[in-house]
């Protein structure tokens, strides 16, 4: 293991403020709208290991909120949301990148686990990990896992990511990733497999001490459904901020 770029301090505790937003053309309905969900989120992460090559991170949910808005129709909250909060994750973060420690808890029904793993995997890809020695033009590889996870019902997946440090300046580093995505998709009621390619951009804001500071990221997935009318467009924009 090589010594990370960032330094954390154990004990160290602050609050973050997620919010995703995802629409889908056409609505999984069927109906020729868009529906848009957005995500809110309220966590508290405590830094539990710090070492130069491996830190361990906690987060509880404080609070979760969902509104779902299909077509015209007004904003409706998506209770199940909710019942996520209280939950908690873990991330391990090492030079090779962040990954979600299997939970040691009581086990979620799938449709509340389904949120819980979506706020994780988002948490998770705001962790770029840069070499010690990075500066401006520094490229590097990791663990290929896609900023957000992957769709639901994946079967299979490549994964193309890109990170390169676009700036080093008083003691923060901007890093922007680019992500491409082909996939082959089995939905529950589906009769044939769905194809799926897309691409977007995460640019995240380390601090030297304390790691990750902030992050923006944009997404777009197209699903091609073999005898459909139309083929799904799904978009996704993401932001995340650390305070304290």
């Amino acid at each position: 293991m090589k010594p990370m770029w960032f330094v954390l301090t154990r004990g160290a505790r602050r609050a973050l403020r997620l919010r995703d937003e995802r629409s889908i053309w056409p609505a999984p309905d069927g109906s020729d709208s868009e529906l848009v969900v957005i995500t809110e989120v309220d966590l508290t992460e405590v830094v539990v290991l710090s070492t130069p090559r491996v830190c361990r991170l906690h987060y509880e949910v404080d609070a979760i909120a969902a509104t779902m808005i299909l077509g015209a129709q007004p904003p409706a909250p998506w209770p199940d949301a909710a019942r996520v909060g209280g939950r908690s994750f873990e991330l391990m973060v090492t030079d090779r990148g962040p990954l979600v420690v299997p939970s040691q808890g009581e086990s979620l029904p799938n449709r509340l686990a389904s949120w819980l793993e979506s706020v994780s995997e988002n948490v998770r890809s705001v962790w770029p990990v840069p070499p010690d020695d990075c500066v401006a033009g520094t490229e590097w590889e990791s663990t290929p896992s896609l900023p957000g996870g992957l769709p639901p019902h994946t079967q299979s997946a490549t994964v193309n990511i890109k990170y390169r440090v676009n700036e080093v300046h008083n003691g923060y580093a901007t890093v922007a990733i680019d992500f491409a995505l082909r996939a082959v998709v089995r939905p529950p009621r589906a009769t044939q497999p769905h194809t799926a390619e897309g691409r977007g951009e995460l640019e995240v804001t380390l601090a030297r001490q304390g790691g990750f500071h902030s992050a923006k990221r944009t997404g777009a997935l197209q699903i091609v459904r073999p005898g459909a009318v139309r083929n799904q467009l799904v978009r996704s924009t993401m932001a995340v901020s650390a305070r304290g």
